[in-house]
């Protein structure tokens, strides 16, 4: 019998996203493909190589070749793709066979680039490794590598046909790293998804136990919430998208104030409260803040500490984020737990007001 649960999620006319969640569940994948589509190459991430040894030994037996390549932010080089293709080559693979990738977010980028272009397009099955990539990276179609030092600079919206979320890759993930992660679970219910937030909240022992039936309920919750957003809007032209970076624009710049010592889920959840408390001083919603403090509490990301800056320094980086128009900003703003809306805002009246939101939360003495 079974113990795996699977999800089918439309997203195009011509695509479907299936998803596998469970424990001990790549052998199930061969299943999950069409007859015509035949496991390949299968690149797998250094450390998780190193941190999970039953990995090697499973992907063998679906896949007739592997890789190991380095992961981390050194993975999202145009190198490591042009590698992945050349041993594709090298393995004359056709296009229905499949790549796949075991690795986290970076890694997994990387090789779904790869995947995007080689042949015009082959199979990819994503096996993500962490939380984080299981609740959002792997979903979604993004694929980027960076190039001359800029982030994300060559990329391709490129869906994987099959998402393998094995939860045995969660049993050895540090309590931080896993805690952080749920902060983009929480997103999704404090802008999309009332009843989720509510369960998130109202079973954080469960889901912090690393219990199967609460942690494969956040993923599959996660994977529904985020994916009919994607359907919405598959390659990010109509503005529907842009709730997913809701948190993100004041994240990324405290993100980078630590230079990189907060996780991205912790700088995530540090700027969902100053956006979050923003849309409340301008008038847009009422009660946010008491919702979404007490989702993150509940997993200690309010005791996450934000980096200082001055005001110059944060005001350099918000000009540098990528949903900035001219001298305003395309921020999703709540109305409501499970509502928001899309609003361009001055972009100086936004970086004063924040500022000072996190002088008063983050940095004052009486905080």
């Amino acid at each position: 019998m079974r113990s795996s649960s699977r999800l089918e999620v439309p997203i195009t006319e011509e695509h479907t996203y299936k998803v596998i969640i469970g424990r001990n569940v790549f052998k199930e994948v061969e299943s999950a493909l069409p007859e015509n589509v035949k496991p390949c190459l299968a690149v797998v991430g250094e450390g998780v190589a190193k941190g999970a040894r039953w990995v090697l030994k499973e992907a063998s037996a679906v896949f007739p070749h592997w890789e190991i390549l380095k992961d981390g932010e050194a993975a999202k080089d145009l190198s490591v793709a042009l590698n992945i293709i050349r041993k594709l080559w090298e393995l004359k693979a056709d296009r229905w066979c499949a790549l796949g990738v075991i690795a986290g977010g970076s890694l997994g980028d990387t090789a779904s680039f790869a995947a995007s272009v080689y042949m015009r397009g082959i199979p990819l099955i994503q096996f993500p490794t962490t939380l984080l990539a299981m609740i959002d990276s792997s979903l979604g179609g993004k694929t980027a590598v960076n190039f001359e030092g800029f982030k994300n600079v060559l990329g391709s919206f490129y869906h994987p046909w099959l998402v393998v979320d094995d939860l045995r890759f969660l049993d050895t993930l540090p309590d931080r790293v896993f805690k952080s992660s749920m902060a983009e679970a929480i997103k999704y219910g404090i802008t999309l998804n009332p009843e989720f937030l509510k369960y998130l909240k109202d079973n954080s022992s469960k889901i912090l136990a690393r219990d199967d039936e609460y942690v494969s309920k956040v993923i599959a919750e996660s994977v529904k919430t985020k994916l009919e957003v994607v359907r919405k809007d598959p390659r990010e032209r109509k503005g529907v998208r842009e709730v997913l970076n809701f948190g993100h624009t004041v994240g990324h710049a405290l993100e980078s104030a630590s230079k990189f010592e907060l996780l991205h889920g912790e700088a995530v959840a540090l700027g969902m409260v100053v956006e979050t408390l923003y849309a409340e001083r301008v008038g847009a919603c009422s009660s946010c803040y008491e919702a979404l403090e007490g989702a993150l509490s509940a997993y200690s990301l309010t005791q996450v500490k934000a980096p200082k800056m001055t005001i110059e320094e944060y005001k350099a980086m918000i000009l540098k984020d990528k949903k900035r128009v001219g001298d305003r900003l395309r921020l999703p703003l709540l109305e409501g737990v499970g509502r928001w809306r899309l609003e361009l805002v001055p972009l100086d009246e936004f970086v004063e007001t924040t500022f000072k939101i996190m002088e008063e939360v983050f940095w004052s003495e009486d905080f």
